[in-house]
């Protein structure tokens, strides 16, 4: 092929032009770098005022929809539990990835743990609920570990219980697990299964969380929306403290899993086809929090004496 000889390019090995300053000259000193970095993008808003005002005024329509107190029903009619007003109902502690016995002492969760935990909250007058991740069993693959979770609660226990949250695909399963269970009718009208998910601080709730509230508003059941205070990491170490900080986490307006009232109901988030699912649905606000080891910054849950005793100074 012929080149154009009206376009000329330069040769490969010709030198390349040598700068200005390079001529006899000295190169300029270059000023030493900031210990910082200058934002040169402007502040903008996600939402402006009227669309602030607009989703306020949707969030209030939602939670006068949404009932004051419901019931989560159990397997065993005699075990369903009534939730909200002034009833208080009592859960094993939820998600700790170790668990310690007399003889093996502290290591991690098996589903033969998750299993016997069941058993034990059932056979408890004191707990009223079986609670969800009792503990977490690492002997079993995440893709198909919640499945074997689920099944544990149904089958060794008649109380109610939580299902999975850590994806919507996941929530969905439990949701359909409990179709089976009770039957597709009565889990279309009634309350049978709750999803625990926390906001994490300071007022973060990420997509898939957002996705699981969904997932249950659409079944009609309850998602439990617990701002999470984690002491010592994100909050301060003294419990007044802590539960002041909480108590302005549930009260904040701007916090996606703030509630006005701690005690206040309100029927997730809806979108699409979603909401006809979601008015009038189902949630739960509430408020958790946990210590943190000093010596080893790990979490201490369920369990405060265990917790001031590592704190203890020797």
């Amino acid at each position: 092929m012929s080149r154009c000889p009206h376009r000329s390019r330069p040769r490969r090995d010709a030198p390349a032009r040598a700068p200005a300053w390079h001529v006899g000259k000295r190169a300029p000193r270059r000023p030493p770098p900031k210990p910082y970095l200058t934002r040169t993008i402007p502040p903008y808003e996600l939402l402006s005022e009227e669309g602030l005002v607009a989703v306020e005024r949707h969030a209030d329509q939602l939670r006068r929809s949404a009932p004051r107190e419901f019931t989560q029903h159990a397997r065993n009619p005699a075990r369903s539990v009534q939730i909200g007003a002034s009833h208080t109902v009592f859960a094993p502690a939820y998600g700790p990835p170790f668990v310690s016995d007399l003889d093996g002492g502290r290591r991690y969760g098996t589903l033969e743990d998750f299993r016997n935990f069941v058993k034990l909250t059932y056979a408890s007058p004191w707990l009223h609920h079986s609670g969800g991740t009792v503990c977490e069993p690492v002997d079993v693959p995440v893709n198909k570990r919640h499945l074997d979770m689920v099944y544990a609660h149904i089958r060794y226990s008649d109380k109610p219980f939580m299902g999975s949250v850590t994806s919507a695909a996941r929530a969905a399963d439990s949701i359909e697990m409990c179709r089976l269970l009770f039957g597709a009718d009565f889990v279309e009208s009634h309350c049978v299964i709750l999803g625990n998910v926390n906001v994490n601080s300071p007022l973060v709730l990420d997509g898939e969380a957002s996705r699981v509230i969904r997932t249950y508003a659409a079944a009609n059941q309850a998602p439990v929306c617990v701002p999470f205070i984690d002491r010592l990491a994100g909050a301060a170490a003294r419990r007044a403290a802590a539960l002041r900080r909480e108590s302005l986490r549930v009260q904040d307006r701007r916090c996606p899993g703030g509630l006005r009232q701690r005690e206040l109901d309100v029927a997730g988030v809806p979108r699409g086809r979603e909401l006809r699912a979601a008015r009038g649905g189902l949630a739960r606000g509430g408020a958790g929090d946990v210590l943190r080891e000093i010596r080893h910054g790990r979490r201490s849950v369920g369990c405060v004496p265990y917790a001031r005793a590592r704190h203890r100074p020797r």
